[in-house]
């Protein structure tokens, strides 16, 4: 008697916990995820906490098959990618096969056609090691030595270089429209930009203007999101 007493008295609390665990999980899944818009709106308004992730446990795969609006974004960039008519060139310089370049970068970025467009900027794929800002993003050293990586290994290694230039766009990626190429850019410059228009001005950042003076496509004194725009459709256009 005794016996079935305490069994009932155990299948009790494990109903009892299964029933408060399921309300639980109600109560978050209405205050966190709002009911009145779609699914691709959900994931828009969680983008940045999504892709703001702890670099030592960020998981592209994880990533794309739990946000179905970025999955579709990174589909979309490896097409373009894959039909650039440059990548071809990109790979020689680089000394490996257009397969292997296309697979890395698809692999391991979240948008990897605009990091490709960006290293064509940046480097034109050409690995210079000397100075302050070196590699195919152009990252500055103190940034990659506090990834973990020495210069000696930076340097070698292409991959690597790819890999802190994610680490570069996670830690400085812009508030707003993260999935912009001139965006990422901006921040790229500067990593204070706001999201106003002008990023660098002759009149109010004359050193900063002038090391990025080429990017002033209009010759206005100013380097702006604008120019961005105008630079990439041109490095899209390429043949």
């Amino acid at each position: 008697m005794n016996r079935n007493i305490i069994v009932k008295g155990i299948l009790g609390f494990i109903a009892l916990f299964l029933i408060v665990g399921l309300f639980i999980f109600s109560f978050l899944a209405v205050f966190t995820y709002d009911c009145r818009l779609t699914v691709e709106e959900n994931d828009s308004k969680y983008y940045n906490e999504v892709i703001l992730l702890d670099t030592a446990e960020y998981n592209l795969i994880t990533v794309l098959k739990d946000y179905p609006e970025l999955a579709k974004i990174h589909s979309d960039q490896c097409i373009e990618l894959k039909q650039h008519g440059q990548l071809d060139i990109a790979a020689k310089r680089l000394n490996i096969s257009e397969e292997e370049l296309y697979n890395y970068l698809r692999d391991n970025l979240i948008f990897p056609y605009h990091f490709y467009l960006i290293f064509w900027n940046e480097s034109s794929y050409r690995l210079e090691d000397k100075g302050t800002y070196i590699g195919l993003g152009q990252i500055n050293t103190n940034f990659i030595k506090s990834c973990g990586y020495t210069l000696r290994q930076y340097n070698r290694d292409w991959k690597v270089q790819v890999k802190v230039a994610h680490y570069y766009f996670l830690t400085y990626m812009p508030e707003n429209n993260p999935q912009l190429i001139e965006n990422i850019y901006a921040k790229w410059l500067s990593s204070s930009w706001n999201g106003r228009e002008d990023i660098y001005t002759l009149k109010r950042n004359p050193v900063e203007y002038k090391a990025n003076k080429g990017l002033d496509k209009n010759k206005d004194n100013k380097i702006s999101v604008s120019d961005l725009k105008i630079i990439f459709t041109n490095i899209k256009k390429r043949k």
